[in-house]
């Protein structure tokens, strides 16, 4: 597992033997928009999956007479 910022530049990577996998990742609200998780099989190096996630934040703020 490799996330890359939109730079390119590595932000995190792990090597993982479980044949199930699952992980979650926070990122700070005001760190990169675009992100890019790379998934591959290190026996078999044909075998890659290349995510692209964009995100943005909205905040919304409810006004209401006191």
């Amino acid at each position: 597992m490799i996330v890359l910022a939109e730079d390119g530049s590595e932000l995190f990577h792990e090597v993982y033997s479980d044949k199930k996998f699952e992980k979650r990742f926070r990122i700070p609200k005001d760190d990169q928009h675009k992100l890019t998780f790379v998934v591959k099989n290190y026996k078999s190096m044909d075998l890659k999956q290349v995510f692209q996630i964009n995100t943005s934040y909205v905040e919304n703020i409810e006004v209401t007479r006191l």
